[in-house]
């Protein structure tokens, strides 16, 4: 039989991928306890499987920095 473990939180995650993950920063930086549940043996959801690319198209920095993207350049990159 499991081992029950209890946990006093005020966020509960399931799964620890990157939106888990990025959840647990946002409520810890919110003052928030968090934990997460992860079924895995590692930490990292289909981000690990997938190789953890996030493609962010047109932000404010790259305005800033002189960048010109949108997402149909993105796209030319990629194809």
């Amino acid at each position: 039989m499991a081992e029950v473990k209890r946990f006093e939180t005020d966020v509960a995650i399931i799964g620890s991928g990157g939106a888990g993950l990025a959840a647990g920063i946002e409520a810890r930086d919110a003052g928030a306890r968090a934990i997460a549940f992860e079924m895995a043996s590692e930490f990292g959801g289909a981000a690990i499987t997938s190789g953890g690319g996030c493609m962010i198209v047109g932000t404010p920095l790259q305005k800033e920095k002189g960048i010109e993207d949108n997402p149909d350049l993105a796209f030319d990159d990629w194809v």
